[in-house]
């Protein structure tokens, strides 16, 4: 509770009045005092512009994208979306981020058929890399940047190759193969996202 000075009209006193009262008494000359409010009454929409907090923002994110703190950069790029979901510089940033690939996206199995060794040995090529070499009932993670791969299965100790042609879009991106050896030396390939 707050109080507001008047001046008397009458004899000119300073008079304290409670703020929450809409009149008083002088207590000088007892003349009553009304405290004058004004108010203001708006129809329509007001804007809030959050200018300065998205420049901010902006500036914190691109500082995390240049320090590959991409999990921070990303939070920062949202809370930008939140103010202007429209701002064209968050979303550029964020479709870069979403290309940013930072766990394990191809998941491979290695089995034998009915018919093959048990104990068989598979090469794993990506991109006619040698990757790795996976014994008949593991798997392996990986991690592939956005874009096109080939992956390739090679029995060890044979002749014949199988491949197939896996595209990563985005950091969401997850694909299962699995790698089944065959009579014959032949490998299957089964692949699921």
């Amino acid at each position: 509770m707050g109080f507001v000075t008047l001046n008397c009209p009458n004899c000119g006193a300073n008079i304290q009045l409670d703020e929450s009262k809409e009149f008083g008494f002088c207590s000088f000359c007892g003349t009553k005092l009304l405290q004058d409010k004004i108010v203001v009454e708006h129809r329509g929409s007001i804007a809030i512009e959050h200018k300065n907090e998205i420049d901010n923002l902006l500036l914190r994110a691109a500082d995390m994208m240049n320090k590959r703190q991409y999990d921070d950069a990303e939070r920062y790029y949202n809370r930008v979306l939140d103010y202007d979901y429209n701002n064209q510089t968050a979303r550029k940033a964020m479709d870069i981020l979403y290309k940013i690939v930072k766990e394990p996206n191809l998941f491979v199995s290695v089995a034998s058929g009915t018919l093959y060794s048990k104990s068989a040995q598979v090469i794993v090529y990506i991109d006619n890399n040698k990757i790795a070499v996976l014994p008949s009932g593991s798997h392996q993670a990986f991690t592939l940047p956005v874009g096109k791969h080939i992956l390739a299965f090679k029995i060890r100790n044979t002749f014949s190759k199988s491949q197939e042609e896996i595209i990563i879009n985005d950091r969401f991106t997850k694909i299962n193969v699995s790698a089944i050896c065959k009579f014959g030396g032949r490998i299957e390939i089964l692949k699921s996202m």
